[in-house]
């Protein structure tokens, strides 16, 4: 009886509100940190004088200069002057109820590789997809990184095809405009690592079955035995897997976890990036670096996966893939290092996308 109370009054103040004030605000959101594409938007519209706010979730309480707590009664009193609701991920991270008249773009957080949703019985028993509305029809659009990615995004998501738009993923757009600036990136290194002669970044996705804890020590147990002794592993684990992180690399000289909030500063650091089916593979190759991944349990994780979106050894062509060790040859790899072709990378992603998502939604 008080909940519907509370509706109502709420209902009344929207209706007045949004009718008397302007409607110029821009919420965004990431819920594990102010990064990924909401933070590169977020920063893109501030320079063309958006009023915007960063959404703080409970997970990750670190956002820009004009914060809202999610969920709070700030942000209520906010709701009826927002426009456009960006996302990474899901709505709940933001409001646990939002007015249909606010615009909900969800931006995703990166190029699937994996079958996954409604493409992946794995998904659709975890997330009980299987029961009730589609989860995913509370985004009024879910945006591609490119036409290739798009029939994967409607798919697994259960969307039409007006619903899911091709205008690219914002956080590459620093690695197209900086990924070849040394000083910026020997700026960002010196911060975060200080003086290594190289930066290996390790960087896995996350694995639903108990193979993880054995495929991560093949690579630092590898590392150990054949790098130089001033280079550096970096481990960028997924958040799922952070519990294990520390005691993985107890007593290892020269390797550290990630020390950036943002992941693309680790991409920028780092001189070769170590992975597997993560889908930070694919921001990776707009930098021409080597890339190494590492895929002992390649049968067992497409097989539970059902499947992937591309051919593994077509799309990542460029990148080196061990099926069965890490051998002396990775940590060795960059001393000869030239500019890696990667025909993917320039299919897979739309140049200057915050500009592209801009001039869509202001």
């Amino acid at each position: 009886m008080f909940r519907r109370l509370k509706d109502t009054i709420f209902s009344a103040y929207f209706k007045i509100a949004r009718a008397v004030f302007p409607v110029n605000i821009y919420l965004f959101n990431s819920p594990y940190g102010y990064h990924d594409n909401a933070k590169y938007l977020l920063e893109y519209f501030e320079k063309q004088n958006a009023l915007v706010y960063w959404v703080v979730s409970p997970m990750a309480r670190i956002g820009p200069r004009r914060n809202v707590m999610a969920n709070s009664l700030f942000l209520k009193i906010l709701l009826p002057r927002v426009k456009v609701c960006f996302i990474t991920h899901g709505l709940g991270d933001v409001c646990r109820r939002l007015p249909r008249e606010v615009i909900v773009v969800n931006l995703w957080h990166g190029i699937p590789l994996k079958k996954m949703g409604y493409d992946s019985s794995m998904d659709r028993h975890r997330f009980n997809l299987n029961e009730g509305e589609n989860p995913y029809k509370k985004n009024n659009f879910l945006i591609a990184a490119s036409e290739i990615s798009r029939p994967h995004m409607q798919s697994c998501m259960g969307l039409s095809e007006n619903e899911v738009l091709p205008l690219g993923q914002p956080r590459t757009d620093v690695l197209y405009h900086k990924g070849m600036d040394s000083d910026f990136c020997d700026s960002i290194r010196a911060d975060l690592y200080g003086n290594s002669k190289a930066v290996f970044l390790y960087a896995p996705t996350f694995r639903d079955s108990g193979d993880a804890e054995v495929i991560y020590q093949c690579v630092i147990e590898s590392f150990v035995n054949y790098a130089n002794l001033d280079d550096l592993l970096v481990l960028r684990l997924h958040a799922e897997d952070q519990s294990n992180a520390s005691r993985l690399i107890e007593k290892k000289k020269n390797i550290v976890l990630s020390k950036a909030i943002d992941p693309i500063d680790d991409l920028l650091v780092a001189d070769v990036l170590i992975s597997d089916y993560s889908s930070i593979v694919f921001d990776y190759m707009l930098l021409g670096r080597p890339i190494f991944l590492f895929v002992p349990d390649y049968i067992n994780y497409v097989s539970n996966r059902g499947g992937l979106y591309f051919d593994f050894k077509d799309v990542m062509r460029g990148a080196i893939i061990l099926d069965d060790q890490v051998d002396r040859e990775v940590w060795q790899s960059y001393l000869g290092f030239k500019d890696v072709f990667y025909p993917a990378a320039k299919l897979m992603h739309i140049k200057d996308s915050s500009a592209s998502l801009y001039e869509r939604f202001f």
